[in-house]
């Protein structure tokens, strides 16, 4: 049985030797319209593995939605301003209550950062000591008191460093939403593209090849076959749509 992910979407899986037997023309046999040719089997079963893995790989990991991403890198740089903010404004008379871990701060900061930071005050000690150049960097930050000063100005970079990123989701923003995987759709329309390329032409309707062929395929994987009519007639409105503007294959297919 198919693990639930959702109760609309179960998780595919992959036809079984035994049930895609039931979907191929027997060999020496007259063949039945919804069955898959003898001479396509081998590249039907390898296609038909790829769609559903790819399906479940998509279903396991959705991508995140745009606005979603905007949001998190919004609240992100908003909460390092205010935190920025709120260390700026601790008193220097109060700030030797305000202990940070030095050798935190010496190991993010390199001899250039701190370099600059202190106006050049701050100098590599090089061959003057067998110590890493750490221990320099930590003496001096501790020497000078400097480790909340540096904890507020490394914030402020990381802020900065994101504000691009978020300039940059706003602007895809607009171009709309991520619509959500359209897992069954996405099966069927390639489930077209494989009856195209046997030189064949899916047609909708009750009495339909290709619609029994699609529910087939459908309980092998593991999904209710129910409304697949009413969804192979919607694949066949928006690829004869997509066709009509000149584009060619539909765009949704992969494989």
């Amino acid at each position: 049985m198919a693990k639930k992910l959702t109760d609309r979407h179960p998780l595919p899986k992959r036809i079984s030797d035994s049930d895609f037997e039931e979907l191929v023309t027997p060999a020496n046999s007259k063949p039945s319209p919804w069955e898959i040719p003898l001479v396509h089997a081998p590249s039907a079963k390898i296609r038909l593995n790829n769609i559903v893995d790819h399906i479940a790989a998509n279903m396991r990991h959705p991508a995140p939605k745009r606005k979603a991403v905007r949001s998190a890198i919004q609240y992100a740089v908003k909460a390092l301003g205010k935190a920025r903010e709120l260390l700026g404004e601790i008193p220097t008379g109060d700030r030797e209550l305000a202990r940070l871990d030095t050798l935190m701060i010496a190991t993010i900061v390199n001899d250039q950062w701190l370099c600059e930071f202190s106006g050049g005050e701050f100098q590599p000690r090089r061959g003057h000591d067998p110590g890493p150049e750490l221990g320099w960097r930590e003496i001096y930050i501790e020497k000078e008191q400097w480790g909340l000063e540096i904890a507020t100005a490394l914030v402020g970079q990381i802020e900065a460093a994101l504000v691009p990123s978020l300039e940059w989701t706003t602007k895809i923003n607009k171009l709309g939403g991520r619509e959500a995987f359209p897992y069954r759709e996405f099966l069927v329309n390639n489930l077209f593209s494989m009856w195209e390329d046997w030189g064949r032409s899916p047609i909708t309707g009750p009495r339909s090849d290709f619609v029994a062929f699609c529910g087939h395929v459908f309980d092998g994987v593991g999904w209710d076959s129910k409304g697949v009519q009413t969804l192979v007639s919607r694949v066949f409105s928006k690829r004869k749509a997509k066709r009509a503007k000149g584009r060619g294959r539909f765009q949704n297919q992969a494989f």
